[in-house]
């Protein structure tokens, strides 16, 4: 049972690293294409004005 949990625990970090590298190499990328991004979803970006 202790192989068991171990092998588990190996994979959920796997996944872990592996969902986290792609966000942070995603991330820019969204961040630089947010413009269309936005216009093929049809939404827009609020933006707090101060006056």
């Amino acid at each position: 049972m202790q192989g068991v949990k171990k092998e588990v625990w190996k994979g959920l970090a796997a996944i872990t690293a592996a969902i986290f590298t792609i966000v942070m190499m995603a991330a820019p990328v969204a961040e630089s294409y947010a413009g269309k991004i936005n216009t093929a979803l049809g939404i827009s970006t609020t933006r707090i004005v101060s006056e």
